[in-house]
């Protein structure tokens, strides 16, 4: 999926109330939305194998979540994980959260499957600290001289060659300020790429790619 650029056509009962917002182990896409029929700000995750007999199949579905826009959904260690907006303190996301979806195979069922993470930390001098926590609970640390924090948490990926991934835009606090993607290498290096008009990331892999949209269009940034 990830190298062959296949499309698959996902009969999902959002219809296009829906986007994509991580890719997960074993080829499984993580898709949000709001019900055509919801009353209320609520919002649905969704499960979809890419790949093997259950492509292109809703495979598994949380309801429930807040559709208000206020939240994030990230790439946790054992799946994924919904993020509060409006505040936050030394942390991003809070040490023991609860998931919102466990990792599920292409079959829908809980994989156990768990993969290295990312949080952020803000020690109060204007800097963000990015954390990659991997799987033998080994920490690689990143200072970057920036708030990376908005209205709510920025998108983040552990990446596979051991660095990580931050994708920050502001749209309600700061519209006006550029999207910026931090490439945070194993090498302990920072690159930071302006995203231009595709300000908003969609998802991030750990293969080192980004989906990320202007508002009409997504396109596969693939990063040097």
């Amino acid at each position: 999926f990830t190298e062959s650029g296949t499309s698959l056509a996902v009969g999902s009962s959002m219809g296009d109330l829906a986007a994509l917002v991580l890719m997960g182990p074993d080829d499984v896409a993580y898709i949000a939305g709001v019900p055509p029929d919801a009353s209320d700000p609520v919002q649905e995750l969704i499960a979809v194998s890419t790949s093997g007999a259950t492509a292109g199949q809703e495979i598994a579905r949380v309801s429930g979540l807040d559709g208000s826009g206020d939240s994030t959904l990230i790439a946790t260690a054992a799946g994924v994980m919904e993020v509060g907006c409006c505040g936050f303190g030394e942390r991003l996301p809070v040490a023991g959260a609860s998931l919102a979806m466990a990792w599920v195979t292409p079959t829908g069922e809980p994989s156990g499957v768990v993969v290295p993470e990312v949080h952020l930390e803000y020690p109060g001098d204007g800097t963000t600290v990015v954390v990659r926590t991997a799987i033998d609970a080994g920490e690689q640390r990143w200072t970057v001289p920036a708030m990376l924090a908005g209205r709510d948490m920025p998108a983040v990926a552990a990446a596979a060659d051991g660095g990580a991934l931050v994708g920050m835009y502001d749209p309600i606090g700061a519209p006006d300020t550029p999207a910026m993607l931090y490439d945070l290498r194993a090498d302990g290096t920072v690159d930071v790429f302006a995203m231009g008009e595709f300000k908003y990331v969609a998802a991030m892999h750990p293969a080192r790619f980004v989906v990320s949209h202007d508002g009409e269009m997504y396109v596969r940034i693939a990063l040097p």
